[in-house]
């Protein structure tokens, strides 16, 4: 499992990377979730809002494996770190937008499906964004050695 090698590895850049991105989404869906919850206006518990952002994030996790399992297979070189991310981003995007419709679907118990999900696909671009600003930052002030 490639998170786990991550994780496993000695501290280096690419783990400081990978936890600053999975900080942001996760605080970032976190908030998307909870307003999505309140624009369908539909009461959801707290236990099933709890469970809900833990399905989300083990499903992100495992989009995650599979996003580096295969990115290598696409037969060439990533032309480089920002586009690698971009890569990883937008397939990592794609699975969580899928979790999360079997997410509001079964756990959250949403009526409409459609205008929750397409917020929580539009919400997903300005988490990256955020998430490549705030390394831009960090790179900027020397903060993170990339």
């Amino acid at each position: 499992m490639k998170l786990i090698e991550l994780y496993t590895s000695e501290v280096n850049v690419d783990t400081t990377v990978f936890s600053i991105f999975f900080i942001v989404f996760a605080m970032g869906n976190a908030v998307v979730v909870s307003r999505l919850i309140k624009l369908s206006e539909q009461y959801v518990s707290r236990l099933r809002y709890i469970t809900g952002l833990i399905l989300l994030y083990a499903g992100g996790a495992a989009g995650f494996e599979l996003v580096m399992k295969y990115l290598p297979l696409l037969g060439q070189e990533v032309p480089g770190p920002g586009a690698g991310m971009l890569l990883i981003g937008i397939g990592g995007a794609a699975i969580l937008t899928a979790i999360f419709i079997v997410v509001e679907k079964y756990v959250y118990r949403f009526n409409k499906l459609l205008n929750p999900t397409m917020l929580f696909i539009a919400a997903q671009p300005v988490l990256f964004l955020l998430y490549f600003a705030i390394i831009i930052v960090l790179e900027k002030l020397n903060l993170l050695l990339i």
